[in-house]
């Protein structure tokens, strides 16, 4: 696949690197294929809406710098907006390790993306590690079960509102679509899940961007990231532009302020077999 990001991109993202040493978060955003991750995802990054989107095949990681918010430190967080076809449910969990916190994200005009939002819980809760990079706190499947019995999720520390103890949001993207019955239709997000959920378009403007629960999610994230030292042990590098991973035809990262890949954070080969 492609490298999406274009030099425009980069430039947005460079303008802005924090100093050495400040706090980087790691975002996972999954959710089934066409429910609009990567338009999200973009707009997020880039104040934007995302013309002709591609599907994401592997990884695409998009770079977002967020100011001091009190006593929240400045840095980036990395947005890895994973593919999700079924036929990479192995190469995905790579993308699982090493983060501070979880978009599930699905389709307001399609009941059946909310409905599968509990298999990516599950998936989750198998391979997901927070972001210390190790396999120490990987979780075990009985931790999940609740989840697939249609129970609010819980975490192994039994706090509500986390996957294995990171921050959770859910987005209901494509809300200039839901109209007359459908609107009579939303999910709650809430009772249903156990977590914070924001209903936005990727094609509107003010819904995510405007948002408390968005903000309390960044700041979470920041934080966790924080608390494991996480600020000086990636190097608090900024990278720059849009990277992205091909199962078949590896990377393509982005480029750190040092000359160093995003990739280079991970423990496997860069190219399938």
């Amino acid at each position: 696949m492609r490298n999406r990001g274009s030099q425009a991109q980069a430039e947005r993202v460079s303008h802005a690197r924090p100093a050495m040493g400040d706090s980087i978060a790691r975002v996972l955003v999954v959710g089934d294929s066409g429910v609009g991750k990567t338009s999200l995802v973009h707009k997020l990054c880039y104040g934007e809406v995302l013309n002709n989107p591609e599907w994401t095949v592997g990884c695409n990681v998009e770079v977002k710098y967020c100011p001091t918010d009190g006593d929240v430190p400045a840095g980036f967080v990395d947005f890895l907006d994973v593919g999700c076809h079924n036929n990479h449910s192995m190469s995905r969990s790579i993308f699982y390790n090493g983060i501070d916190g979880v978009i599930l994200v699905y389709d307001m005009s399609n009941s059946k993306s909310f409905t599968n939002l509990k298999k990516w819980i599950a998936e989750l809760r198998k391979s997901v590690t927070k972001g210390d990079y190790s396999n120490e706190k990987r979780v075990e499947s009985t931790i999940f079960q609740r989840s697939i019995m249609g129970q609010p999720p819980t975490n192994p520390s039994g706090d509500d509102g986390t996957i294995c103890g990171l921050p959770v949001l859910v987005i209901g993207n494509k809300l200039d679509l839901v109209r007359g019955w459908r609107a009579s239709k939303i999910p709650n997000v809430q009772r249903s899940l156990g977590y914070d959920s924001i209903n936005a378009s990727s094609v509107q403007f003010g819904e995510i961007e405007l948002s408390g629960k968005y903000a309390n999610f960044i700041r979470r994230a920041i934080e966790l990231n924080g608390s494991h030292g996480h600020g000086s042990a990636r190097g608090g590098l900024a990278y720059t532009g849009v990277g992205s991973f091909d199962v078949e035809g590896g990377f393509e990262p982005p480029v750190s302020s040092q000359g160093s890949s995003f990739f280079d954070r991970f423990s496997f080969s860069s190219k399938s077999k």
